[in-house]
């Protein structure tokens, strides 16, 4: 598993296909990761309705936790 350092802290890195969960147990899937001038953007879709979202992979860290069951479609 590959890991990045931000800022002295380790986080793991996000990765197309996981499954991650929000704090109100929303469940998403991360349909890309794009590298783009310097930074990574995660673009993820909310499962229940397909609503289709983005944000800087730092920001994604922070709103959400890796689904321990992680399994990929």
């Amino acid at each position: 598993m590959k890991h990045i350092y931000l800022k002295g802290l380790k986080m793991q890195k996000v990765n197309m296909g996981e499954k991650w969960r929000s704090s109100d147990f929303e469940t998403f899937r991360v349909i890309s990761v794009v590298d783009l001038e310097n930074q990574t953007w995660i673009h993820y879709m909310r499962i229940r309705d397909n609503l289709e979202y983005s944000c800087l992979e730092e920001s994604f860290i922070h709103r959400f936790s890796r689904d321990l069951s992680n399994a990929r479609y």
